[in-house]
């Protein structure tokens, strides 16, 4: 909501740029103490600048307990050596930091990929270092424009010394300070954010462990995400229109297995696909085993598809035996990394009703891997041993290398030996 942009974290900033005597580490130790009683949101401190200073303050910080405070680290990009003091300090302390780093907008800056590896939680911008009547559409560095487009989609603010507190993208209170208006008329002149991150925005960042839908069945709630990609499903229909052409080349009457047909979507993908065709003839089957789901599909296929060639089937795929042989076999079984949504395994035992000629959608797909570096998740399962799934924001890659394919599966599965015990 426009009127929450301005309601930011009250931040309390602590000194830190000096631990070594022992008037500063009790200094900041009754400060930690006085956060910890009063219950602070919020602390900002700087980077100390020795790697002694470093660790004396992650001994202090890995004393301080209060879990439900924020402890944000500030530091300057252009010193070369903070990124590794920044992860002494994590070690050292034990403790989840965010970080806040200090840019001169004007200035070149070197890598900034493994900054976005770490939890950013806003950008400091020293416009005190911006000389007077600079133009900052002009003097704005190509990467650190990248930088702060960047920021709404990975829903970083923008500390601004002079303007009070901070400020988030599309805010209508622009101050007085020249750099500041330029700032705001930069980001007045960015896209709108995508209309997916308003739909699936929730999801970002949060780690989820494998769906198993054949060992349980999905709730109406997976469904119901699964269907806002519209974009998937009329990728889909199309795919059916083009598998249609080339079957319907030699043969008058066309049977389509939708295997795994959840809530129905790629069903109504696919009497749309075959609306098309008034020279042909087809017989659509529908396989789900889930029984909840089932009571849907039953409510669609006497209301909805009742004028359609839909034949409903509450059976597992992998044992099902059909009237008839499949010529198009569609499933969106698909999931993440090595694919957790049992294909290819499924579509192996589904595929001993197909025809010879039988195309299925998806036809190939490959699953590739690549190093990142994600701060963030890892402080969440770096004990974990399972794989999990997380729509990252805040990753960098670790190399420069491009992913790397690992698996890969083509349907029907032809030359390749399915074994099913893998």
């Amino acid at each position: 909501k426009e009127s929450d942009l301005w309601n930011v974290p009250h931040i309390a900033f602590m000194d830190t740029t000096k631990v070594n005597s022992e008037l500063d580490q009790t200094r900041i130790a009754l400060l930690l103490k006085f956060a910890r009683y009063v219950d602070l949101t919020h602390i900002l401190m700087d980077l100390p600048k020795t790697e002694d200073d470093v660790k004396l303050l992650g001994n202090l910080l890995h004393e301080f307990t209060q879990v439900h405070t924020e402890l944000w680290i500030k530091l300057d990009m252009n010193d070369q050596q903070s990124y590794d003091r920044l992860q002494q300090l994590k070690q050292r302390s034990k403790k989840y930091l965010r970080v806040m780093i200090s840019i001169n907008p004007t200035k070149t800056y070197g890598e900034l990929n493994r900054w976005l590896g770490e939890d950013l939680a806003c950008i400091n911008v020293e416009s005190h270092q911006v000389g007077e009547g600079i133009d900052l559409s002009i003097a704005l560095q190509a990467q650190l424009k990248v930088l702060l487009t960047a920021c709404p989609y990975l829903s970083l603010q923008l500390f601004a010394p002079w303007s009070n507190g901070l400020f988030e993208y599309n805010t209508t209170t622009p101050q007085t300070s020249a750099i500041f208006v330029q700032l705001y008329n930069f980001y007045q002149t960015l896209p709108d954010l995508p209309l997916s991150e308003g739909i699936v925005g929730h999801y970002n960042e949060l780690i989820q462990y494998p769906i198993q839908p054949l060992a349980e069945n999905l709730s109406n709630v997976i469904y119901q995400n699964f269907e806002l990609d519209a974009v998937k499903y009329e990728a889909y229909e199309q795919a059916m229109v083009e598998a249609i052409k080339e079957i319907g080349q030699f043969q008058k009457h066309i049977v389509i297995t939708v295997a795994g047909c959840g809530r129905g979507p790629i069903v109504d993908a696919a009497i749309r696909a075959i609306d098309v065709f008034d020279k042909l003839s087809f017989t659509i089957y529908a396989i789900e085993k889930n029984p909840q789901a089932l009571i849907l599909l039953n409510m669609k296929l006497f209301q909805q598809w009742k004028d359609h060639p839909v034949n409903l089937i509450a059976e597992d795929m992998r044992h099902w035996t059909p009237p008839k042989k499949t010529d198009i076999l569609v499933s969106e079984l698909l999931g993440s990394f090595s694919d957790n949504e049992l294909s290819p395994e499924c579509l192996w035992g589904a595929e001993s009703f197909l025809h010879t000629h039988a195309l299925s959608i998806p036809s190939v797909y490959t699953s590739y891997i690549a190093p990142v570096s994600y701060y963030k998740g890892y402080s969440i399962i770096k004990r974990e041993e399972t794989p999990v799934v997380v729509k990252m924001k805040q990753f960098s890659m670790a190399t420069k290398d491009r992913p790397q394919a690992v698996f890969s599966f083509a349907h029907p599965f032809a030359d390749q030996q399915p074994v099913q015990s893998k």
